[in-house]
């Protein structure tokens, strides 16, 4: 009797141990041809499989991001129901879900294009799409008129990386002159850079063949609009399209779905593997191949497509040039091993990349801000302060308050001045491909500009003041002080060309958190631009060191002469501007705008503050109280001699 209650408890185990119910958690249908695909599978799996029922729920958002809320509300509830498999019909799902899978060691999990090798209970499968699309790069390579032929993708991952690698093999083992050229949307289902891509590399690139690896299915119509052909993907495209698309890689999910379900009810899960099917296991096909083609070119590639369904081993990433290609040159094997294949993500070099030249909704900060108006308005009050300025140093050019102020100086820190706010205006206007060199140019050339003629004149009062305790005579003079000046400016212009000629100052379109997916943020960017611009400031922070020091040692210097407070608020200024801003604008890069506002914001404070600090009292001197206007400047401490500087000589008193 006993036996009998243990073959029946065995009987029971392994009724119980066979799948019942499989569930899939699909993407909406933005994503229609990959999803078409999927649950062709699933309705294979319940045609073959008697005992298994299927269910799938549509509509989880995958871009811009997943929405994990509804992913993670649909996972729990198939798990309440019952389900003994769950698939994920996209691997982005993965990472929302990882905590689930890993909690529910009871219930199996596949991901469709995952490599995830931790989760005892998940299975990463995918097919070997490659294979077909090998064939397909075969037939555009001899298929070709204008040597030229393009590939959409819409984002860069393993799985799409060897479709473009294995579609590149095919066009140049038929014909190495054959150009292939490669455009990324960054997006899977915008219609609108999809349509621009395709419009850009036929009419720009003239490709007579595309590649579309996207979700968007019109673009097989625009291409077939344009007179030119295409390589279908996920699905077969010639039903709704035609001859015009000449073949392709089609996924075919069931086979790989049946064998799973399988496994799964001899409790032989192969967890955390890698399941491939290609051709020869039919988890893959080759499309219909249209009636354009020739037919000695048919016959090839039916040859071809038999003898990968009768080899074991790969056949499409092997040989010299692909092994150097992917760095595996030290190889026993001829071919590149499934996990190399699995974690492909470099492009043969033979790829050529072309920059999208697409149209987003470009966002920069502009004169149509308030705030720009307001900056506008103000740099306007800015230049008009500076040309009254200017009139009076010319004005009162030969008075001793300007005398003693060294007068070529003070036009010269205006001059600076001026590019300065030349440089704000440059913030306030769309950045181009000019004005984005010219913002960099103007600001460093105006700060050394105005901070070496401050200093050095400086300087130069220092040295006198110094001597002058010493009983020595001493002559500067200004022609010293411009070589000074015009070798600190020379400095300046070397690092700001070799920027410009090295790294590129220019106009690029940014992705940042928080914009829709036609949306893009425009700035200047380059080659190396984030290191040129520490490189930048850091340089630039040299003269502080030196204003410092020159503030300090010039306090106690005659009145006439005495400008070491305005140095120090000037250094004060621009040691906050450095520790408070320059680092937000390295690490707030998605508040890019705000930040640009703000720079422009400083910049325009910084000299508007520097001209006032040098101008207004000497100014109110020379016109309203000309009485103080004297050579004759009274001593501001017991021990400091009073001496006169007339043109470039001086002399104590």
């Amino acid at each position: 009797m006993k036996w009998k209650r243990l073959i029946f408890c065995f009987f029971l185990l392994f009724y119980c141990a066979e799948a019942q119910l499989v569930c899939f958690l699909l993407s909406d249908l933005s994503a229609f041809s990959w999803t078409y695909k999927i649950e062709r599978g699933r309705d294979y799996i319940e045609d073959k499989i008697d005992s298994v029922t299927t269910r799938a729920f549509f509509g989880i958002r995958t871009e811009p991001l997943v929405d994990s809320d509804l992913l993670l509300s649909q996972t729990h509830n198939y798990i309440r129901e019952g389900c003994d498999i769950i698939t994920l019909g996209h691997f982005q799902f993965l990472k929302p879900l990882f905590d689930t899978i890993k909690r529910h060691k009871n219930i199996s999990f596949i991901c469709l294009g995952c490599s995830e090798r931790n989760l005892p209970n998940l299975v990463n499968a995918y097919a070997k799409v490659y294979e077909p699309i090998y064939i397909s790069g075969l037939i555009a390579g001899a298929f070709t008129k204008s040597k030229q032929v393009g590939i959409i993708v819409g984002k860069l991952s393993p799985n799409t990386v060897r479709s473009i690698n294995a579609f590149a093999l095919g066009v140049h083992d038929v014909d190495p002159s054959v150009s292939v050229k490669l455009t990324l949307t960054n997006h899977w289902d915008d219609l609108r850079l999809s349509s621009q891509a395709v419009e850009q590399l036929i009419k720009k690139e003239k490709a007579d063949i595309i590649f579309p690896i996207t979700n968007i299915n019109d673009v097989y119509s625009l291409i077939c609009k344009l007179g030119r052909y295409s390589i279908g993907y996920y699905s077969e495209m010639d039903v709704f399209y035609g001859p015009s698309v000449l073949t392709g890689g089609i996924f075919n999910w069931g086979p790989l779905f049946s064998h799973l379900v399988e496994k799964y009810n001899q409790n032989e899960w192969p967890s955390g593997e890698m399941i491939w099917y290609g051709l020869k296991d039919e988890g893959a096909y080759l499309g219909k191949m249209s009636y354009l083609i020739p037919w000695e070119m048919k016959k090839k590639a039916i040859k071809l497509k038999y003898e990968f369904s009768d080899n074991n081993t790969e056949m499409v990433f092997c040989g010299d040039y692909v092994k150097k290609s992917f760095g595996v040159e030290d190889s026993m094997s001829n071919c590149l091993s499934n996990n190399q294949l699995e974690n492909m993500t470099r492009l043969l070099p033979n790829i050529i990349s072309i920059p999208g030249d697409f149209y987003f909704n470009e966002l920069f900060w502009d004169y149509h801000n308030p705030w720009g108006i307001i900056l506008l308005l103000s740099t306007g009050w800015g230049m008009i302060l500076l040309l009254i300025f200017l009139c009076l140093l010319i004005r009162h050019w030969h008075t001793p308050v300007f005398i003693f102020a060294s007068p070529l100086f003070c036009l010269i820190v205006l001059l600076g001045a001026s590019l300065c706010y030349c440089c704000v205006v440059l913030h306030v206007f769309e950045p181009t491909n000019i004005t984005c060199p010219l913002r960099w140019w103007t600001l460093g050339l105006s700060y050394i500009i105005m901070y070496s003629s401050v200093c050095v004149k400086t300087y130069r009062v220092w040295r006198i003041h110094c001597n002058m305790r010493l009983l020595k005579e001493t002559m500067i003079t200004n022609y010293q002080l411009l070589g000074i000046v015009c070798l600190c400016l020379a400095l300046e212009v070397l690092f700001l060309l070799i920027w410009t000629l090295v790294g590129g100052i220019n106009r690029v379109l940014i992705v940042i958190d928080g914009l829709a997916p036609d949306e893009r943020a425009v700035d200047c960017g380059g080659d190396y631009y984030f290191a040129f611009t520490i490189a930048f400031f850091s340089f630039n922070a040299i003269p502080l060191v030196f204003s410092a020091f020159l503030a300090t040692v010039t306090r106690n210097v005659a009145v006439g002469f005495n400008e070491s407070f305005t140095l120090a608020l000037m250094t004060y200024n621009v040691t906050v501007f450095y520790v408070c801003v320059v680092p937000l604008y390295f690490f707030l890069q998605n508040l890019y705008l705000f930040m640009n506002l703000l720079i422009a914001t400083i910049v325009w404070y910084l000299v508007t503050s520097t001209i006032c600090l040098l101008f207004l009292t000497k100014i109110y001197i020379a016109v309203f109280k000309p009485k103080k206007n004297t050579f004759k400047i009274h001593r501001s401490t017991k021990d400091t001699p009073v001496y006169v500087v007339h043109g470039n000589h001086a002399h104590s008193t």
